[in-house]
């Protein structure tokens, strides 16, 4: 595949899709990455000449569904068939500061739904929506009343607080590259357990459980061969690491540990990983430790600074 020169493992400066209408038809292995949410915060200048470019500070939100179904349509392009796509978006409750409008899904103190929106947009124009992965910033657990991660504390009393966000997996065709072996999950006693009496629940029965149950006893009692592992779910607490010692001067720093799960699941190794909003550099930064090529597209000049010295010191 001919690349334009200074493509690969290089940040590209300047707008997404000028940049993404550079690179090949199926020509990418894996994209992962996470657009600015809509209304959220600015991450250029006033003067900056690509101002008016920007994502995430359209006026009104279905002009925001518009640009980021643009440009996943534009990633499904030169997506590989094998390839497997990752987005990241993010929701917003409307208020009035937003401005006003007449839409009718449109209404103070509404979840706009915006990741939903973009994904049934992306089916309609005949987009594989192969999953949604929720990512689980914070877990409550009741009647406990504990709760495992961290959200940022909002004073809202009529709600719960948000504390998940929606990952797209999008493919290009039914058969396309997922390797689960790199991030499979430790098998539990209750697993095994419930695994037993799921048959009674589900007449037709499934396909090498008895073979896997026996597995998974002989090893129990035995230890003999491979520890058992189970899938994980599409329900991940990604850790977060210590964001005081992170890159700083960049307000949402992507999680090194979701770049990894991504990664290693849908990019075959010496693969190429693009982020079109590469932002602090994360995306390539654990491409290069797990040996994948990267391409990254930024039109802050100075997060690409930030980036390639991440990149060039290992700062994971």
């Amino acid at each position: 595949m001919i690349y334009p020169d200074g493509f690969i493992n290089k940040i590209i400066q300047g707008d997404v899709m000028d940049i993404m209408k550079k690179i090949p038809d199926n020509s990418i292995d894996c994209i992962i990455t996470s657009p600015p949410y809509w209304n959220c915060r600015t991450y250029l200048p006033e003067q900056h000449p690509n101002k008016t470019k920007e994502i995430g500070t359209e006026k009104h939100p279905q002009q925001y569904i518009d640009r980021i179904v643009e440009i996943s349509l534009e990633c499904v392009r030169v997506l590989k068939k094998t390839g497997v796509f990752f987005i990241n978006l993010g929701d917003v409750y409307y208020n009035k500061e937003m401005g006003k409008y007449k839409d009718s899904w449109i209404k103070p103190k509404g979840r706009l739904l915006l990741p939903l929106r973009i994904a049934v947009e992306l089916q309609d124009r005949g987009i594989i929506i192969r999953d949604i992965i929720v990512w689980v910033k914070k877990l409550t657990k009741y009647p406990e009343r504990t709760s495992i991660g961290t959200v940022i504390p909002f004073p809202v009393k009529d709600r719960l607080l948000s504390s998940f966000e929606y990952i797209l997996q999008i493919v290009k065709s039914q058969k396309y590259y997922f390797d689960l072996d790199p991030i499979m999950n430790e098998i539990k006693d209750w697993t095994v357990e419930r695994r037993k009496i799921t048959p009674e629940y589900h007449k037709t029965g499934f396909k090498g459980l008895n073979k896997y149950l026996e597995r998974v006893s002989n090893w129990r009692k035995n230890k003999i061969g491979e520890t058992p592992k189970t899938k994980p779910t599409n329900a991940v607490m990604f850790r977060f690491g210590n964001w005081i010692a992170g890159p700083q001067g960049h307000y949402a720093k992507f999680s090194k540990s979701l770049a990894e799960f991504f990664i290693l699941a849908g990019c075959p190794p010496n693969g190429i990983v693009l982020d079109p909003f590469m932002g602090s550099g994360t995306v390539a930064v654990v491409s290069k430790k797990l040996g994948r090529n990267y391409i990254g597209i930024e039109i802050n000049e100075e997060y690409i600074k930030m980036a390639e010295e991440r990149i060039l010191n290992n700062k994971f």
